[in-house]
């Protein structure tokens, strides 16, 4: 939400620009060698007919984007530029929540269970014939690469949920799935302060011949809830469900040791207002510990491991945060978020020695949304800042970079890479300003008065400022530079439980609270962005494309015939057909407290939405 009022978002009106693209300097080669290398992506790096036509896709789409109704609430056919796909539902013969994968060569996986509840898989190299594919049994996976003379499979065990917090595990099989052996992760205890401690999971894994890489991304935080215990500063029974830190401040969730029932997260939307507050140098943190304080919230480690046995080791880390990564006759391409402008490829012939080269930013606008792979290591890459998103296409040897804007989508869900083309589901913005429309920077213009004070959206210019009315001085100004946080700065708090949203903003001097704004409140500027119509799900909408240029766009109820139900889709490519996986909802029941409120008003309690998995097969135009 923070976002959504202005915050949180990047610049959407940068171009392109040539140049030299970033070298990174957080690369940690252990034991591993890394080439690095300053590379020029940006506009001159690409002359090929593709090339020119993406570039002027994206000129002509920008123009619209600020020029034209369709950017403002377009509807699917507005959006076409190409053809749309024809929908054929059908029975996979699968029970239980059912998983899709695409392989990228053609191939498409469904993932269930049996009617005993034993796991099932099934693959098709053509949409019409469905075998049985066979996978570890231990684990549900959700990375596979199933490509090449060595199969790998990552995912977390039926039977220990503990991995979920640890570390998911890595099969391989040189026998296409008749038998798998686990290849253990031969982990090196890392570096951590008192109180800190780490979490890992395999986010992907890819092979290239006979060798296996896996991409581990792992978390560094502290054991806040233990630190303040032992200082003194919350009592023993009590426990820390939750916190977050705000400028010198820290914030902290408690609740009773004895109290049972829901996860940490619903804890902390049930009781928005309940956190305790610290100033930060209450907690007497080393050095160490307030690096890891600071990067726990937004950085991470990706970790790359490698080998051609039953072990894996580390060869290479680097701060990042989404990863993805693919294996082929040539060796390995990694794509990796290494910044909030930044994203970087890893190439490697041979798993151990790896290049890296850093994307233009100027083309890298927004934040990284996904990635997906042609067979020869070419990467898609899907980015959005929350408004609109864009596409790039980037070959593995870093000379032909081709960016192109995708559309007015505030964010990108499931993508698809495959001989049948591109396939995406995604969610349209909106784009609606009915108070003075907005300006360069895709804010609207407007003020929004409460108890003495003026949120004023556009002053300063691309930002927003917080007047006291009284005294006619600003108590609160913010650029465009502090809107690209995702995170809301000091003197500024917002709850958002799904059902309630408030933004909060207090004394700089005294920290007491200044004002609130509600859902409400912002509505006048905001209009249609802020829709608190009660649905749970956004508008969707699957799109395709046979080259990334032309795209055929559908909203998931109408590509399906589901009338006006809440649906959400994921998609896979296959050679010349497209899966989709569609949930359809049942509308939202609630349940109200049984005592009520004190004002005699009822009070929501509980939502329950109920649901169905479909399948659909279209074939490609």
């Amino acid at each position: 939400m923070w976002a959504t009022t202005g915050c949180g978002r990047s610049d959407v009106d940068r171009v392109a620009a040539g140049g030299d693209a970033a070298q990174s300097d957080d690369i940690d080669p252990a034991p591993g060698t890394l080439e690095q290398e300053v590379v020029t992506v940006g506009t001159e790096a690409s002359t090929s007919e593709s090339s020119q036509q993406l570039e002027a896709r994206e000129s002509s789409a920008t123009s619209a984007d600020s020029e034209s109704a369709a950017a403002d609430g377009a509807s699917p056919d507005d959006s076409s530029s190409g053809p749309i796909l024809q929908w054929t539902e059908f029975d996979p013969g699968i029970s239980g929540a059912g998983a899709l994968f695409s392989t990228g060569d053609g191939r498409v996986v469904i993932g269930g269970q049996t009617p005993s509840g034993e796991p099932y898989f099934i693959v098709t190299s053509n949409g019409s014939d469905w075998s049985e594919l066979h996978l570890p049994t231990e684990i549900w996976p959700h990375s596979l690469d199933l490509t090449g003379e060595r199969w790998a499979a990552s995912g977390w065990s039926y039977d220990d949920a503990g991995d979920a917090d640890d570390s998911a595990r890595v099969y391989i099989s040189d026998d296409e799935g008749l038998s798998w052996l686990e290849a253990a992760l031969q982990v090196e205890p890392r570096d951590l302060p008192e109180y800190g401690f780490a979490t890992s999971n395999v986010t992907a894994v890819a092979t290239a011949g006979t060798q296996v890489v896996a991409l581990v991304r792992t978390h560094q935080d502290l054991d806040i809830g233990a630190l303040m215990s032992d200082r003194g500063l919350i009592p023993d029974d009590v426990q820390a469900v939750g916190w977050s830190l705000f400028g010198d401040e820290i914030h902290v969730w408690l609740r009773p040791e004895s109290a049972g029932g829901g996860s940490q997260s619903d804890f902390v939307r049930q009781t928005p207002d309940d956190a305790v507050r610290f100033a930060v140098d209450e907690l007497e943190l080393s050095a160490e510990q307030l690096v890891t304080l600071e990067r726990a919230g937004h950085s991470e480690i990706i970790r790359v491991f490698s080998g051609a046995g039953a072990g894996l080791a580390e060869v290479l880390a680097l701060d990042g945060g989404r990863v993805s990564g693919v294996g082929n006759d040539d060796g390995f391409v990694v794509i990796v978020e290494t910044g909030s402008d930044e994203v970087t490829m890893l190439t490697s012939p041979d798993g151990q020695h790896w290049r890296t080269q850093t994307l233009d930013p100027s083309l890298a606008r927004g934040w990284f949304a996904g990635a997906a792979f042609e067979p020869d290591g070419t990467a898609w890459i899907t980015r959005s800042d929350g408004t609109d998103s864009y596409l790039i296409r980037w070959s593995d040897s870093g000379a032909d970079v081709q960016s192109a804007w995708l559309g007015n989508f505030s964010h990108l869900d499931e993508f698809s890479v495959g001989p049948a083309g591109l396939v995406v589901s995604a969610v349209p913005s909106r784009r609606e300003l009915p108070t003075g429309g907005g300006n360069e920077w895709g804010l609207p213009i407007g003020r929004v008065a409460k108890d003495g004070y003026e949120l004023r959206y556009g002053e300063p210019e691309g930002g927003v400022s917080l007047w006291d009315l009284a005294a006619d001085e600003a108590v609160y100004e913010f650029g465009p530079e502090t809107l690209e946080s995702t995170e809301p700065p000091a003197g500024v708090r917002e709850v958002d439980d799904g059902d309630t949203f408030r933004l909060t903003f207090s004394d700089p001097g005294t920290g007491e609270e200044l004002v609130t704004f509600t859902l409400e409140d912002l509505e006048a500027v905001f209009g249609d962005q802020l829709d608190s119509s009660g649905s749970l799900f956004d508008d969707m909408w699957v799109g395709w494309s046979a080259d990334g240029m032309d795209w055929g766009w559908q909203a998931v109820p109408d590509a399906f015939e589901l009338g006006d139900a809440d649906a959400q889709a994921i998609v896979a490519v296959g050679e010349d057909f497209v899966i989709a996986s569609v949930w359809v909802f049942a509308p939202m029941e609630s349940r109200a407290s049984e005592a009520g409120s004190a004002n005699g008003v009822d009070t929501l309690v509980e939502s329950e939405v109920s649901g169905e998995q479909r399948w659909f097969i279209a074939r490609i135009p």
